[in-house]
């Protein structure tokens, strides 16, 4: 992906789902902006905080699908169920 985060944003306002994130988006995006543009390289702590904002934010817009009985479902956290 080579959109700035200038370009990012107005498509995350548009989506309701995500508009109570927009502060932590353009966080992220602007982190990555630094290290894909000006080739900042980001400490560890810098990843793993990062890291930790960006599992936030999956966690609270994912949504699962129910586990039917006999069959293979995909949850949140990339885990698989059989039920």
């Amino acid at each position: 992906m080579d959109r700035t985060t200038a370009e990012l944003m107005p498509e995350i306002r548009k989506n309701p789902a995500l508009r109570d994130f927009n502060a932590e988006f353009r966080t992220f995006f602007e982190d990555c902006d630094l290290a894909k543009f000006a080739k900042y390289v980001p400490s560890a702590e810098d990843i793993a905080h990062d890291l930790a904002h960006g599992r936030k934010v999956v966690d609270a817009t994912a949504t699962t699908r129910p586990v039917v009985s006999g069959q293979l479902s995909v949850v949140s956290h990339g885990k698989k169920e059989i039920g």
